[in-house]
């Protein structure tokens, strides 16, 4: 999936790859209570894990070498210090979290430190629609528990 949303070359595996190679550590907080996002938070660690990266549990801890932190929302202010990843948990290609969602994805987007991690196709092709495409990648990593 993800090598078909962002082949070797193209503005999103550049982004994705220069946000990996410029990083050390990551920091997953997805917030969603009651254990919610709990498979996605182990996915999530596996795959950075497999990129070479180290697990921080405290986003206080200032690591070397720059790290990625990884949530549901994005602010300016978090790109000062480190990476972001986004992952995108609402279906907003068919909702009104679209609207809102667009302003802080915009954001991400002119950012060269963030990316959108989507894990719905029409979410992703809704993203590429908006413009956001070389900003978003699919990975189909939102596996929730009840």
């Amino acid at each position: 999936m993800a090598q078909a949303s962002a082949p070797k070359g193209s503005a999103t595996f550049q982004k994705l790859s220069r946000i990996l190679n410029t990083s050390k550590s990551f920091f997953i907080d997805l917030g969603g209570g009651q254990g919610i996002f709990d498979a996605v938070t182990d996915n999530i660690a596996a795959a950075l894990k497999g990129c070479g990266l180290h697990h921080i549990l405290n986003n206080d801890d200032n690591a070397e070498g720059g790290k990625i932190t990884v949530n549901s929302l994005f602010t300016q202010d978090q790109i000062v210090e480190n990476s972001v990843a986004i992952v995108q948990t609402e279906h907003i290609c068919c909702s009104h979290y679209g609207d809102y969602s667009l302003c802080y994805l915009n954001a991400c987007h002119h950012s060269p430190s963030c990316i959108i991690w989507e894990y719905y196709q029409l979410n992703y092709q809704w993203l590429a629609e908006k413009g956001l495409g070389d900003s978003s990648i699919l990975l189909p990593i939102l596996h929730q528990r009840r």
